[in-house]
């Protein structure tokens, strides 16, 4: 736990208005001879007696704890949500890196890439989101998880932002398969071993494999499981043929996803991808368990409350003949 102890200032007024409360209240007492030898023989104030000053004090320790403004720098919740369990693969080859026909240039001279239209379309993505778990895969010769399932879409936009041509600057190669299997076993393992219902791959690339495990069976082991495959594809080829390891072209890419219950849509298209996010929100969701995190949450509450309570039983003990000092 955590005080804000810039708050400081505001304790010191309400204790030194106790303070000054309490040397100004008058208790009523006897004036008699006989209460100089009463005093010598008088004998401790017993427990009861005692009992509304410990009160008093602890509520104004509450008081003084609940005005520091306590927080928990960190702090977990179990929250159970309805929605969809998504993966975005997206493709880091040496090909993403080529400029954008009539994409934007920025004041420097840098023209806009296939993998900043691909971003772009992620952040959107993520911002039209809400209830749904999200994880992020990168692939080039090989495939990796960037970010598990998580619904703190802030977490994963960051992890987007920061993803850039040197992220897998040792490879250059284009493997659509490992990246898609990757995002299955994701998925598979978030979803545990009862309701698999709304998995989804969101496949963002542009359309060329030439290495690892082939795409038609990796799309093939994805329609076996009922994982939904939606390619966003930027400047994609769907009408040349060009021979890849195991897979032809992008056609068949597509053929491919569609068979397993997906589509494509075109990443620069405006209008498509508004149909992607409606397409995608229309899907059956499922009942999932997720933890989430929270940051400096605020605990005065308890304090609060605390002091109000100790404060009234005090005031409502002295009013007890038992509980007051006779001398």
């Amino acid at each position: 736990m955590r005080f804000t102890w810039s708050n400081a200032l505001y304790v010191l007024p309400p204790l030194l208005l106790a303070w000054v409360l309490r040397l100004n209240v008058r208790r009523p007492f006897l004036g008699h001879s006989l209460l100089l030898w009463l005093s010598r023989r008088n004998r401790p104030a017993v427990l009861p007696v005692l009992i509304p000053g410990v009160l008093e004090a602890l509520g104004i320790l509450c008081v003084c704890a609940a005005l520091l403004n306590p927080v928990i720098p960190v702090a977990e919740r179990t929250v159970e949500n309805r929605g969809l369990n998504l993966a975005l693969v997206v493709d880091l080859s040496s090909s993403m890196e080529m400029p954008v026909t009539g994409g934007h240039t920025s004041p420097t001279g840098r023209q806009e890439t296939r993998l900043d239209a691909v971003k772009s379309a992620i952040v959107n993505f993520i911002r039209h989101r809400k209830g749904d778990r999200i994880g992020v895969v990168v692939f080039s010769n090989n495939a990796y998880v960037v970010t598990p399932p998580t619904l703190d879409y802030r977490y994963v936009e960051n992890y987007v932002e920061m993803i850039n041509d040197r992220t897998l600057s040792d490879e250059g190669m284009t493997a659509i398969g490992e990246g898609l299997l990757t995002a299955r076993d994701l998925l598979l393992r978030g979803s545990g071993a009862g309701d698999r219902r709304g998995n989804v791959i969101v496949l963002l690339t542009d359309g060329e494999n030439n290495t690892g495990r082939p795409v038609d069976l990796a799309l093939s082991e994805l329609r076996l499981r009922g994982i939904k495959t939606y390619f966003i594809g930027v400047e994609v080829e769907l009408g040349t043929t060009v021979e890849n390891q195991g897979f032809n072209d992008a056609p068949m890419l597509v053929a491919g996803v569609k068979a397993t219950g997906g589509q494509y849509f075109d990443a620069r298209n405006a209008r498509q991808l508004g149909l992607a996010y409606q397409t995608i929100d229309s899907l059956e969701k499922t009942q999932f368990r997720t933890t989430e995190k929270l940051h400096d949450v605020p605990v005065f509450a308890p304090f609060a409350v605390a002091a109000l309570v100790s404060l009234a039983v005090a005031q409502l003990l002295r009013t007890a003949p038992y509980f007051r000092e006779l001398s």
